[in-house]
C-alpha cells in the first residue's frame, strides 16, 4: 500500500511538470530587410516665366553744329550759366569765355539766363559785345542773382522790359513767399524783329529748387502776368525750373503753353539731360531736364536742341543750354 502511493504520488508530479509553461525566449530582432530600389523619377523640367524683353537701348543724338539757320528764324536759348564760386577747370574767369562762344557759336538771338550775379553779368556783357541785357537782382537793393534775357542788338530793339518777384506782393522789390530759399524772379523782354517787324514777348525765370510750394504758386503768377503784359502777342518762357515735366509747375505752365521739344519738326538733338554738374556722361544720361522753352502765339518750331558742348571735365556751366529755333508767323 506504502509503494502504491508513492509511485502515485510520483506519476502525478511528472504530469504537473510537463503541463508547466516554459519559459518564453527573447524575442529575435526583427532582420531588416533591403530597401526596394525605386526607379529613378524623371527630374521635372523648371517652369520659366516669360522674361519681359530689355529695355531698348536709348542712344543721345549729338548736336549738329553745322545745321544752318534759316532765313528769319530766331534761336532762343535758356542758360543757367552757374553762379561763382566753383574751382578750376570750371571756375568763373576760366567759363566766361567758354559761355560766350556758345552764344556766338550757336548764332543764338535771346537767351534767357539764371544765376548771373551783378559782376559776372558785367564780365560777360564786357565780352558779348553784340548782345544787349535787361533785368534787375533779386535781392532788396536790387543786386544778387538775375534772370536777364539778353538779346542780339543787331537784331532786336526792346520796346519795353521788367522784373517781378515770385511772391504774394510781385511788384516789391526783394519780396518772397510760400517757404521759398531764396527770393525768386521773373525778368520780361517785350522784342521787335528789326528783319521782318515782329514782336514778342521774352519771360525768363527760375524756380525754387526747394519748395514745392514756392514753385507750384510761382509758376501760377507767370502764367496770370503773362497776359496783361503781352497783349496777345506770341510768348516764350524759357527758365531752370528746378523741377520736371510732370510735376504740377509745369504743368500749370502747359496748360496755356506748349513745349518746343514736343512742337519740333525735327526730333530733338543733343542730350536728353540738362543738369550735370560738371558730371556728364554720355553712356549713363540721367534725367535731369529740369530746363525749358515754352511757347505759345502762330509759330513754327523748326529745332529744339541741348548744347552739350564740354571738352573732357572742361563746362560753360554745370547746365547744358536749351535751344529752340522758331519762325513767327
Amino acid at each position: 500500500m506504502r509503494k502504491l502511493s508513492i509511485l502515485l504520488a510520483f506519476f502525478t508530479f511528472a504530469l504537473i511538470a510537463q503541463e508547466a509553461p516554459k519559459p518564453q525566449e527573447a524575442a529575435k530582432p526583427a532582420e531588416a530587410k533591403p530597401a526596394e530600389a525605386k526607379p529613378a523619377e524623371a527630374a521635372k523640367p523648371q517652369e520659366t516665366k516669360p522674361q519681359p524683353p530689355p529695355p531698348p537701348v536709348v542712344k543721345e543724338v549729338i548736336f549738329d553744329q553745322n545745321v544752318p539757320k534759316e532765313a528769319d528764324s530766331i534761336r532762343i536759348c535758356s542758360f543757367n550759366i552757374r553762379t561763382r564760386g566753383d574751382k578750376a577747370p570750371n571756375d568763373w574767369q576760366t567759363r566766361i569765355s567758354r559761355i560766350h562762344a556758345i552764344l556766338e557759336k550757336y548764332e543764338l538771338d535771346s537767351i534767357g539766363v539764371q544765376e548771373l550775379t551783378t559782376q559776372q553779368k558785367n564780365a560777360l556783357m564786357a565780352k558779348a559785345t553784340a548782345y544787349a541785357a535787361v533785368g534787375v537782382g533779386r535781392e532788396p537793393n536790387k543786386g544778387g542773382e538775375h534772370c536777364c534775357v539778353i538779346y542780339r542788338k543787331d537784331r532786336f530793339d526792346c520796346l519795353d522790359a521788367g522784373t517781378f518777384w515770385l511772391s504774394t506782393t510781385p511788384d516789391v522789390v526783394g519780396s518772397h513767399s510760400w517757404k521759398t530759399a531764396c527770393r525768386r524772379i521773373c525778368t520780361w523782354a517785350k522784342l521787335k524783329d528789326k528783319k521782318t517787324g515782329k514782336e514778342f514777348v521774352h519771360f525768363n525765370t527760375h524756380l525754387d529748387h526747394r519748395s514745392e510750394e514756392a514753385r507750384r504758386n510761382g509758376a501760377a503768377l507767370i502764367m496770370s502776368r503773362m497776359d496783361d503784359i503781352a497783349k496777345g502777342l506770341p510768348c516764350f518762357l524759357t527758365g531752370d525750373m528746378n523741377c520736371r515735366i510732370n510735376t504740377p509747375s509745369i504743368q500749370s505752365f502747359l496748360a496755356k503753353m506748349k513745349n518746343t521739344k514736343d512742337a519740333s519738326e525735327t526730333p530733338h538733338m543733343g542730350s536728353f539731360q540738362t543738369f550735370h554738374a560738371y558730371r556728364y556722361n554720355p553712356e549713363k544720361p540721367s534725367k535731369g531736364e529740369i530746363d525749358f522753352i515754352f511757347f505759345n502765339g502762330d509759330m513754327r518750331v523748326l529745332k529744339h536742341a541741348t548744347i552739350n558742348d564740354h571738352n573732357g571735365n572742361e563746362y560753360p556751366s554745370d547746365h547744358f543750354p536749351v535751344m529752340a529755333e522758331i519762325i513767327l508767323k
